[in-house]
């Protein structure tokens, strides 16, 4: 096949992907955007010959993108990226992880097919991301629909992503098997907005916050999300350091730190709304010197989350949720088993259209004629199913 004939299918794929995440209501690129500055990622391979041209690779597209003026938009088809290029310490994203210096936003195909691997560089380890934002110019990433793995900061913050200042938000988006000295997964400092939407952070781990750190009046919203598997030696899923953290319609569970606060450690300002906080190990669901704030249906699994039952909270609850899974959606879930009681147990007022799969919220899950918002990101369908819209399976070959 010509170059010419593979440029025009990859265009093609992009006007569908756009279609379909319309249809969706995901933006695959700001309005207005000069279509000069869209970038379509041609081979899995890790170089940089400056240029994105018909061999186009991540690193290349992104130094383009950093270069350009306006929101740039990455199209990324499924395959690996397994990110080679070795040499830690330079911040234009030459080598070593991918440095990220203007707004942008990165498209996969799906979690489940499109994966950043930084774990290609074994001599001299690195993250994955590193977003680089002036404290004057604060722009935005998006990532939507890959799966971010292998990243490695051992003396450092941020295993897949290091985020400063800037919004990074994430969608439909997998951080799993990385870690770092600090923030195994994701690390946000310095006044920063962090976004996690239908979005799962799994099994990280890091010397303290296994999952994710918000630090330093950063801003962290997790909404309709999993956080799951995560460890450290001092705070295990969520580590609050300063910040401002607000969890909605999400599941922590199965989480672990030595130290207390396995699920979530509250060193600021922390909000909970219809989410699980249970099963976090060694025994401390929430710990910390500032108290959670409970907003309302909420449960937890050791009663040390500050919930209030006058509230529609269930605290020292046994959620009974299943295992860390492919539930159906485009990433991994805990379900709530049958005769779980934070079925039909949240608000309705504030429970989003659909849970973290795609699934219609509310449903009527325990069969009783009314349906009512689970407390979660899972959401169970009861004996009536009702699917989202069909992602797509856009995935030339590179």
């Amino acid at each position: 096949m010509t170059s010419r004939h593979k440029a025009i299918l990859l265009v093609a794929g992009f006007l569908l992907l756009v279609v379909v995440f319309a249809l969706n209501g995901v933006a695959a690129s700001p309005s207005g955007q000069d279509p000069e500055f869209v970038f379509v990622v041609t081979t899995t391979e890790d170089h940089n010959d400056g240029f994105c041209n018909a061999d186009c690779s991540l690193r290349d597209a992104i130094i383009a993108a950093n270069q350009s003026d306006y929101h740039a938009t990455i199209l990324l088809p499924s395959g690996t990226y397994t990110l080679t290029l070795e040499g830690s310490g330079e911040d234009a994203g030459l080598t070593g992880d991918l440095d990220i210096t203007s707004a942008l936003t990165i498209v996969g195909s799906g979690a489940e097919t499109t994966i950043i691997d930084a774990g290609g560089m074994t001599g001299d380890p690195d993250r994955a991301c590193d977003i680089h934002v002036d404290y004057s110019q604060r722009y935005e990433v998006a990532l939507w629909g890959v799966t971010i793995t292998g990243g490695d900061a051992p003396l450092a913050h941020g295993g897949a992503i290091r985020l400063n200042y800037g919004t990074l938000i994430l969608d439909h988006t997998t951080i799993s098997g990385n870690s770092a000295g600090a923030g195994g997964g994701i690390y946000g400092d310095m006044d920063c907005s962090l976004i996690v939407k239908k979005s799962t952070v799994s099994e990280n781990s890091a010397g303290w916050a296994g999952g994710i750190a918000a630090s330093t009046f950063c801003t962290l919203i997790v909404e309709n999300s999993t956080i799951s598997g995560n460890s450290a030696s001092f705070g295990g899923g969520i580590y609050n350091a300063d910040a401002f953290v607000h969890l909605y319609n999400t599941t922590v569970s199965e989480n672990s730190a030595a130290d207390p606060g396995g699920g979530l450690f509250c060193h600021g300002d922390t909000v909970l709304k219809n989410t699980i906080v249970a099963n976090n190990a060694p025994g401390d669901d929430c710990w910390g010197p500032y108290e959670i704030t409970s907003h309302g249906h909420n449960l937890d699994s050791d009663g040390t989350c500050n919930l209030d039952p006058a509230k529609g909270d269930l605290p020292n609850t046994d959620p009974r949720l299943g295992p860390l899974q492919d539930n159906g959606g485009p990433t991994f879930t805990h379900a709530l088993l049958f005769g779980s009681p934070a079925m039909d147990a949240g608000d309705n007022s504030s429970c989003p259209a659909t849970d973290q799969r795609g699934f219609t919220r509310p449903m009527d899950g325990d069969g009783d004629g009314t349906a009512t918002c689970d407390i979660g990101a899972f959401e169970h369908l009861g004996l009536r199913a009702r699917f989202p819209l069909a992602f797509s399976n856009y995935s030339p070959s590179p």
